[in-house]
């Protein structure tokens, strides 16, 4: 008889937001074990969607996007990472 049990695969993503404060833009770097598919939305801060930044196939390794903050007011924004698998938010704040 085989033993029974649970794989568990936990997917996380290691990630910065530079500059934190930003003014005219933002770089979001997450990195990844392998390439896959993920989605990078921008939020409010009560979790509603306000634009989609990112839907693709990352690379493994390192991988960078600009976030244009020049059109968004001052405040608070959520910045929503996510494959399927794992899911990270970080907060970005924006300053005029």
């Amino acid at each position: 008889m085989e033993p029974v049990g649970i794989n568990e695969i936990v997917n996380t993503f290691e990630v910065s937001l530079r500059p934190n404060p930003a003014t005219d833009a933002a770089q979001l770097s997450f990195t990844v074990k392998n390439a896959e598919f993920v989605t990078i939305e921008l939020l409010d801060l009560a979790g509603k969607k306000l634009q989609g930044l990112y839907s693709g196939r990352s690379i493994g390794g390192i991988n960078t996007i600009s976030i244009p903050t020049n059109a968004l007011s001052a405040g608070f924004y959520l910045v929503r990472i996510s494959n399927g698998n794992a899911v990270q938010t970080v907060r970005m704040a924006v300053s005029k």
